[in-house]
């Protein structure tokens, strides 16, 4: 079939292409029949294609399984270094990505004169002005570009440019036999791995590698199923980062997405699989090409994939096999180890089951108080254990109990279990004596032991009734020492009773965002009464949609690196939905001995009232600012004014006083300003008095006339208006404010009307 391929390619260039076109193109079919590798092929065919089209230079660039991206896998007249290397992007608007989009040649003789198509960075760097390509068609994804290029402009004819077309044509056979020529030997190499002394990781990383070497992009893993532990494990990964490798080890059956997780966390951006299979229906794991780009698969890709697949099971396959051989031989020789051991069993049996009824006999009668019989099961016993008798003498302590006591053997026959206990307990310990003395058995006590170093220990355990032949009855006391657990139980409440007296909000969730406690504050920060059950509550409930947004997609992946985050953010009030702004402390709790993760808390704190703060606090200073612009602008002007031109004396000493007086009001305003706190605290003062707003209006307003530009001022008011009680400094400053507004607000030479008027018994500006 390649061969008929060839022919036709043959056949349809001959009468269209030149003789030494022709000639070449002979010379490439040999090429495409006997090269031996991909590489042979390209190699010989951009040495052709550069001296038959006399260019400096040929390349063949192969497209990436993205297809964003052509990399140059053979060059006539390119660095040796850029083969393999060197890469165009496949940008819109670019000659390369419309030649494989069209499936169309695309030639450019002269890219100094081309107006659509931009040079690529690599041509530019080469100093390359002609270039001519076309797609090298495959069955499903072009191949890649053939290219040619020169330095110089170069005029390609239509013999030129049917040339180039059979040549991309004629590759198209010759790289598919190769490829299943590449894969016939991967599976013939494969095959050979399955041997007697098969070690099986080695093999299944040698399979990696080769197919690893097939694509030239992608990682391969092997993850085989282990049914027995319920979980997967990574079989072989060689290529593989350690710490992806590490994750990938330790998953459990049915956990698909954390595999998609995990991958994505380490730069996974596309994943080829398919099960390994050893029988039909029996299914041992997955093969898998992980991807850090966006890729699909070609028909020659994915027979790779299940060849992959088929190696690697009959691999697995022979080792089961292996495996069963040898467990086989091993139970073997274990039942024969078995068949020699139960001869000397048999002999052995009557004296066991003679120790047997001997040590039942011992234990029945030490329940029943065999107290100088069996003494020396007390002695090796760890229990604290004491014998007592009806006056609350201690008749018998064993080993361990002289030892947590710090008592000797002689000092023990002197004390009575009243001088062991506190104070506080001695009225209770007459009355448990009391108790098991007429008939009752204690099965949990638990209270505290006096030390001869005075120290307190914390112990629970059993009071009973003991009858002994010849002795009169007595309490056995059996105690276990439970300080520690009793300290850690006490360091718990604690820590309980911090959080939940915390005014702060605390809430524990699970990794999966599951809340698991809300503390008394944060309940009643988020509207949930304390008796109110929270196991339906997930954190997304509880934070805003962009809060929540955030803590998923930072703060939970930061908690899982580094076991903690901190920033900002805001919960929704659970009945009215307002906003609540927070400062967020987020970590990992640990288990205080294994160190593994129990759950993630939160500790957040109200900032609402601080936002609110600095809200007031920017609006104070722009409202400085613009307080202080405006007589400053007056002074300015009317400066200006002075500086620049020439005014009669009696103008001059007019501009002089509006300057002192600005600059008495700016003063002013400078003062009121630091006496912001008296205004708060209600202390102000204010300076009324009966004063005309007429005079006050056109002093403004001749202020703004003279320093302010071009404007037509309309000023409308009658010719009396009543007196105001009020303070002049602020009136003024009032005025100045509105007037400022209009100038900066109103276009050059348009109006700014000024007006006011009687309403009732107040003046209206």
């Amino acid at each position: 079939m390649a061969t008929l391929s060839i022919q036709q390619t043959l056949a349809k260039a001959s009468r269209m292409v030149q003789p030494d076109h022709q000639k070449a193109l002979i010379e490439l079919s040999e090429s495409v029949i006997k090269a031996q590798s991909i590489a042979e092929l390209l190699n010989r065919t951009v040495e052709l294609v550069a001296k038959a089209l006399s260019c400096q230079r040929a390349g063949i660039f192969e497209l990436r399984s993205d297809e964003k991206i052509v990399t140059l896998r053979a060059g006539y007249g390119w660095d040796e270094q850029g083969v393999g290397h060197a890469s165009m992007w496949l940008a819109p608007e670019t000659q390369t990505l419309s030649c494989l989009q069209n499936n169309e040649p695309s030639f450019i003789s002269d890219f100094s004169s081309e107006t659509y198509f931009a040079a690529p960075e690599i041509l530019v760097e080469g100093d390359l002005a002609a270039s001519g390509m076309v797609s090298i068609p495959m069955p499903d994804r072009a191949f890649g570009v053939l290219m040619v290029n020169d330095p110089q402009p170069h005029p390609f004819s239509i013999a030129d440019r049917s040339f180039l077309t059979a040549v991309a044509d004629l590759l198209q056979p010759g790289i598919i036999r190769l490829r299943q020529m590449q894969l016939a030997d991967f599976q013939v190499e494969g095959y050979r791995l399955v041997g007697p002394n098969l070690a099986l990781r080695p093999c299944l990383e040698q399979i990696c590698l080769r197919v690893e070497k097939l694509l030239t992009s992608g990682q391969c893993a092997i993850m085989l199923f282990e049914p027995q532990n319920h979980r997967i494990r990574l079989a072989a990964g060689p290529s593989l980062v350690p710490t992806l490798a590490q994750s990938l080890n330790v998953l459990q059956i049915g956990k698909a997405m954390d595999v998609e997780a995990i991958a994505q966390r380490h730069g996974t951006r596309a994943c080829w699989s398919t099960p390994i299979s050893t029988e039909p229906g029996c299914v041992v794991g997955t093969f898998a090409i992980l991807h850090q780009i966006n890729a699909q698969p070609t028909s020659h890709e994915l027979q790779i994939l299940e060849a992959a697949s088929e190696l690697t099971a009959s691999v697995v396959r022979h080792d089961i096999q292996l495996r069963r051989i040898k467990h086989h031989e091993q139970m073997q020789k274990q039942l024969e180890r078995q068949v020699d051991a139960r001869s000397i069993e048999l002999q052995s049996t009557i004296d066991q089951l003679e120790r047997e009824i001997s040590q039942r006999r011992q234990a029945e009668d030490l329940a029943r108080g065999g107290e100088e019989r069996y003494r020396d099961l007390f002695e090796r016993s760890n229990d604290l254990i004491q014998i007592i008798s009806r006056e609350g003498d201690i008749r018998f302590v064993n080993r361990a109990w002289r030892q947590a006591m710090g008592y000797a053997p002689s000092e023990v026959q002197r004390l009575s279990v009243f001088d062991v206990v506190p104070p506080s307990c001695r009225t209770r310990w007459t009355e448990l004596l009391r108790r098991v003395f007429s008939g009752e058995n204690l099965v949990r006590v638990e209270t505290e032991f006096f030390t001869r170093e005075g120290k307190t220990l914390a112990v629970e355990g059993s009071l009973s009734q003991i009858n002994e032949p010849g002795r009169p009855p007595a309490v056995r006391a059996i105690f276990r020492d439970i300080t520690d657990s009793k300290v850690a139980e006490e360091q718990q409440q604690k820590f309980v009773s911090l959080v939940q007296t915390s005014s702060d909000l605390i809430i524990m969730s699970s990794h999966d965002g599951k809340v698991q406690f809300i503390n008394h504050a944060g309940r009643e920060l988020l509207g949930l009464t304390r008796s109110q059950p929270i196991s339906d509550l997930h954190l997304s409930d509880l934070y805003s949609a962009g809060t929540w947004s955030n803590f998923k997609s930072i703060a939970l992946p930061a908690i899982n690196e580094i076991g903690r985050w901190e920033g900002e953010g805001a919960v929704r009030h659970r009945s009215t939905h307002n906003r609540i702004d927070m400062h967020i402390n987020a970590f990992v709790v640990k288990h205080p001995r294994t160190g593994e993760p129990l759950c993630i808390a939160t500790v957040q704190r109200d900032i609402t009232q601080r936002k609110e703060v600095d809200r007031m606090k920017d609006e104070l200073v722009a409202t400085v600012s613009h307080e202080l612009r405006t007589p400053l602008t007056s002074l300015r002007g009317y400066a200006e004014l002075l500086l620049s031109r020439e005014f009669p004396k009696e103008k001059q000493d007019k501009f002089v006083k509006i300057i002192h007086d600005e600059t008495h009001r700016l003063n002013k305003l400078i003062n009121d300003f630091l006496d912001i706190r008296r205004m708060e605290a209600g202390s102000q003062s204010y300076e009324f008095s009966h004063l005309q707003l007429s005079p006050l209006i056109t002093e403004v307003t001749s202020h703004f006339k003279q320093t302010a530009g071009t404007f037509n001022w309309q000023v409308e008011m009658p010719n009396t208006l009543p007196s105001v009680y009020a303070d002049y400094d602020r009136i003024y400053q009032v005025l100045t404010n509105l007037l400022s507004n209009a100038v900066k607000f109103t276009p050059q030479g348009k109006s700014i009307n000024l007006g006011a008027r009687q309403q009732g018994s107040s003046v209206v500006v």
